[in-house]
């Protein structure tokens, strides 16, 4: 299960369960399937810049994460396991930088497209443009809340190619969930089943207009 949680103010880190299915054919000896789960990227396409305090006094500046090197820590495990699987759960975009809110976060879903997502639980920070907006990022196209910015990256816009989950957002109207609760990946001859959940409490951290006709569930 990936599910969003707090962390300090935030909605973010992780708890994560995997469901494994047995495939048609049993593998004979056991199979070691390894799993990469970020959380909070918030559209930092670059790095960014931290001061430390050095043992002399003096400030020292030094940058850290971005997209860069998110992509060659996975290159290198990637060599190790092909089939790693990634996943996230949660606030890949909103109150990001410039880089990727100018164009309505179409940058940061194109670069999670290259790196391989495959399945990410919402976070609270999915719900930032509202429902329209999330199941946009998910499908593509420029019928946006935000039309100065969406498709202005690219003259067309995909969608991710990973899925968004969130088995606990609920339309009031049809009392459904309004994305997949699940998804089945297939690694190594092995049906991995990921389910995706988001805080119940995600109402009292995003504006209402982000979350119109919605509920969350437990």
């Amino acid at each position: 299960m990936i599910v969003s949680r707090r962390a300090s103010a935030r909605l973010s880190t992780l708890t994560v369960a995997l469901l494994l299915a047995g495939c048609v054919t049993a593998p004979q000896t056991p199979v070691t399937i390894n799993l990469v789960s970020l959380n909070d990227f918030h559209g930092n396409l670059e790095p960014s810049r931290y001061v430390l305090k050095g043992a002399d006094g003096k400030d020292q500046v030094m940058r850290a994460g971005g997209a860069e090197a998110v992509a060659a820590a996975l290159q290198a495990w990637r060599k190790q396991d092909k089939e790693l699987l990634l996943v996230s759960t949660g606030d890949i975009v909103g109150a990001s930088p410039a880089l990727s809110s100018l164009w309505a976060d179409e940058p940061t879903i194109e670069v999670m497209n290259m790196l391989n997502l495959r399945a990410s639980a919402v976070g609270n920070h999915e719900f930032d443009g509202g429902r329209k907006e999330l199941l946009r990022q998910q499908n593509g196209g420029c019928d946006s809340p935000h039309p100065t910015k969406a498709c202005k990256f690219t003259p067309t816009f995909g969608g991710a190619k990973f899925t968004y989950l969130g088995a606990n957002v609920i339309d009031k109207v049809t009392g459904k969930p309004i994305i997949p609760g699940f998804t089945i990946e297939t690694v190594k001859g092995i049906k991995v089943g990921l389910i995706g959940v988001v805080l119940r409490d995600t109402p009292n951290m995003v504006v209402a207009s982000g979350i119109a006709g919605l509920t969350f569930g437990d």
